[in-house]
C-alpha cells in the first residue's frame, strides 16, 4: 500500500472512530459537517476550556466561511492566494493563529479522505492537486518540534521574539514568510519523499506519544 494512503487511512480511522461508517457509506454532507463543525473547529478554536465560550458565538459564521472557501477551490490555481484570502475572512472573527489551524486542519481532513478513501467531498475539488502547497496546521506540538530542531541559521534572530503561543499568533509576516516555509523545509528533511501533511502527521503523533509517555507539560 502507498505510504501516504496508509497514513491517511490510519488518521481518518482514528479520528472518525465510531463514525467511520459515514465515510464508508459516502455520506458527504454529514462528513462535511463533522469535519468542519466538530473536528477542525474544535481542534482550532475550543481545544482549551477557557476558549470555549469565546468562540461559541462565532462558530456558525467561521464554519460557513471555511465551507464556502473549500467549495471555491475548484476555481483557483494559486493556493497561497486562496489561503491568504480565507485567513483574511477568518481573522475578522478570531486570531491569525486560530484561523490558520482551522483552515489547515479542514484541508488536512478532506485531503486524507480523498487519498485514503477516494472520497470527493466537494464537487470538482481535488485536494491532491494542491498537496505540494498545503500549509502545516501549527499548534503547540509543531512549534515545540520546530524550535527544538532549529537554530540561529533558521532566522530566529529576526522572528524569534514574534513566536508566541500558536493561538495568539497575529503577525502575518511571521506566519507566511517565516513559520510556514521554515517548518515545511525542516519537515522535508525527515521524510523527503512524502507529502508535507503526511510528514506532519507522523511528527505530531510522535510528539503526542512522547508527551503522554513522560507527562511533558506543554
Amino acid at each position: 500500500m502507498d505510504k501516504r494512503i496508509k497514513i491517511a487511512k490510519s488518521f481518518i480511522d482514528d479520528e472518525f472512530k465510531t463514525k467511520i461508517e459515514l465515510v464508508k457509506n459516502k455520506k458527504v454532507s454529514e462528513i462535511i459537517d463533522l469535519v468542519i463543525k466538530e473536528k477542525a473547529f474544535d481542534g482550532a478554536a475550543i481545544g482549551r476550556r477557557r476558549q470555549k465560550e469565546t468562540f461559541a458565538d462565532r462558530k456558525d459564521v467561521m464554519c460557513q466561511i471555511v465551507e464556502e472557501q473549500l467549495k471555491a477551490l475548484n476555481r483557483i490555481e494559486d493556493f497561497e492566494k486562496w489561503h491568504k484570502e480565507t485567513v483574511e475572512e477568518l481573522i475578522k472573527h478570531t486570531t491569525l493563529g486560530v484561523a490558520q489551524k482551522f483552515i489547515n486542519l479542514s484541508v488536512k481532513y478532506f485531503y486524507f479522505l480523498e487519498i485514503g478513501y477516494d472520497l470527493e467531498c466537494f464537487e470538482n475539488v481535488s485536494f491532491k492537486d494542491f498537496e505540494n502547497s498545503f500549509h502545516v496546521p501549527i499548534d503547540s506540538y509543531i512549534l515545540k518540534w520546530f524550535i527544538f530542531n532549529s537554530n540561529a541559521a533558521d532566522g530566529f534572530d529576526d522572528y524569534g521574539n514574534k513566536i508566541v503561543a500558536w493561538s495568539n499568533l497575529s503577525d502575518k509576516d511571521t506566519y507566511y514568510d517565516f513559520l510556514q516555509p521554515k517548518i515545511k523545509t525542516k519537515m522535508k528533511t525527515v521524510k523527503p519523499k512524502l507529502p508535507i501533511l503526511c510528514i506532519e502527521t507522523i511528527i505530531w503523533s510522535n510528539i503526542k506519544a512522547l508527551k503522554d509517555a513522560i507527562e511533558w507539560d506543554f
